[in-house]
C-alpha cells in the first residue's frame, strides 16, 4: 500500500479534533514556506504606499509651485518683528527663520521636470484660463488680511489668512487652479486635501542638527502671544508660477516662470488698485488720519525693546528695526 493510501486511510480514522489540528500544521508548514506571507511585514508594506499614486500615475517630487506673493511691507515688518521675538528666547531657531523676500500663499505644487521649456505653452495656457475663469467668477479683487499664527505638527509655524469672506474666494481660487493645472497634464503632487493657506515663517527642515540637539519641535509658547494679532492686509493681483529648486533673484524671491495679472480679463488696473489701497491704508493707520510715505522693506525696522506686545507699532507704514539688548539678530538665511 502506498505511503498516500495510507495517509488518506489513517485520515478517515482520525477524530474531528485531530483533522482540525493536522490541518492547522498543515497550513502553518505552508506559509512558513512561503517568502512574502510573514504578517510583520505587512504593516511596513502599507506605509510604503500609503502616499503611493493611482495605477498608472508615477509620483514625482515637486520642483514648482503656484502662489500668491506678500509684497505689503506692513505684514513684512510685523513677521519680522515676532521672528525677533522669538529668536530672544531661543537663538538657536535662527537658522529656521523664513526670509521675508520669500512671503507667499502656495496654491498648489506640481512637478515639471527637465522638459519645462517643452511646457511652457501649458503653463501659460494654464495659468491663462485660471485667471479667466476666476474673473469670470467675481473672485477679483482679492485682499487678504493676515491674523494669527499657527503650526503644522509643531514643525512648521506660520501665520494665518483670516478667516472671512476673502478666505472662501481664495479658496475657490485655489479649486480654479488645481483644476486648469489637471486639464493641462500639470497635476498636483500634494496628497493632502485639504487646502490650508498660510505664510511659512519658520520650518525646522532648514536646520536638520536642531534634531541631533535634541530639539524636534517649535513650542508654540514662544508666539502664544500672537495668537490673534492682525498683522496686515494683501491685495494680490498676480498668480506666479515659481521654482523651488533654482536660486532666488535679486530681491531674494523665487524665481518666477509665467505670471499673470489678475486684471488682464477685466477693466481693474491692478497697480492703481495697489497704490489706493495702500493709501488707504496708510491714511487709517495715520495718528492724524493723513497719509504716510511707505519706506522700502529693507529699511532697518526699530523697536526698543523686545516686548512686543506694548511697543509693537501694528498700524504704522513704516517697518521697524529690532534693536535687541546685545547682538543685533541676523534674519537672512544663511
Amino acid at each position: 500500500m502506498s505511503s498516500e493510501q495510507c495517509s488518506v486511510k489513517d485520515s478517515k480514522k482520525m477524530p474531528n479534533s485531530s483533522k482540525r489540528d493536522h490541518s492547522r500544521r498543515e497550513r502553518k508548514r505552508t506559509n512558513d514556506s512561503t517568502e512574502d506571507s510573514p504578517k510583520r511585514d505587512a504593516k511596513i508594506r502599507h506605509d510604503k504606499t500609503k502616499y503611493a499614486p493611482k495605477k498608472g500615475q508615477k509620483r514625482e517630487r515637486p520642483d514648482h509651485f503656484v502662489s500668491l506673493q506678500i509684497t505689503n511691507p506692513l505684514i513684512h515688518g510685523v513677521i519680522g518683528d515676532i521672528q525677533a521675538h522669538i529668536l530672544v528666547q531661543q537663538p538657536e531657531l535662527k537658522k529656521i527663520l523664513i526670509p521675508l523676500s520669500t512671503l507667499h500663499i502656495t496654491l498648489m505644487v506640481i512637478h515639471v521636470g527637465k522638459d519645462r521649456q517643452e511646457r511652457v505653452a501649458d503653463i501659460e495656457r494654464a495659468m491663462e484660463s485660471c485667471v479667466r475663469e476666476a474673473q469670470e467668477q467675481g473672485l477679483f479683487p482679492l485682499s487678504l488680511n493676515i491674523e494669527g499664527m499657527g503650526n503644522f505638527g509643531g514643525t512648521i509655524v506660520f501665520a494665518k489668512v483670516a478667516n472671512d469672506p476673502a478666505l472662501e474666494r481664495l479658496r475657490k481660487l485655489a479649486e480654479i487652479v488645481d483644476k486648469c493645472f489637471t486639464e493641462f497634464n500639470l497635476p498636483s503632487t500634494d496628497t493632502r486635501k485639504d487646502f490650508n493657506p498660510h505664510l511659512t515663517v519658520m520650518k525646522m527642515s532648514k536646520d536638520l542638527s536642531l534634531r541631533h540637539k535634541g530639539l524636534k519641535r517649535i513650542s508654540d509658547s514662544l508666539y502664544e502671544d500672537f495668537a490673534t494679532l492682525s498683522m496686515g492686509e494683501q491685495l494680490v493681483t498676480n498668480l506666479q508660477l515659481c521654482s523651488m529648486d533654482e536660486p532666488k533673484d535679486e530681491g531674494g524671491y523665487y524665481p518666477i516662470i509665467h505670471q499673470v495679472s489678475f486684471d488682464k480679463y477685466s477693466n481693474i488696473d491692478s497697480e492703481a488698485a495697489i497704490q489706493s489701497h495702500t493709501e488707504a491704508v496708510v491714511s487709517a493707520s495715520a495718528p492724524d488720519g493723513t497719509a504716510m510715505e511707505l519706506k522700502s522693506t529693507t529699511e532697518p525696522k526699530e523697536i526698543v525693546s523686545v516686548d512686543l506686545l506694548t511697543v509693537l507699532p501694528l498700524n504704522t507704514a513704516e517697518p521697524h528695526k529690532v534693536v535687541e539688548s546685545d547682538d543685533q539678530v541676523d534674519q537672512t538665511e544663511s
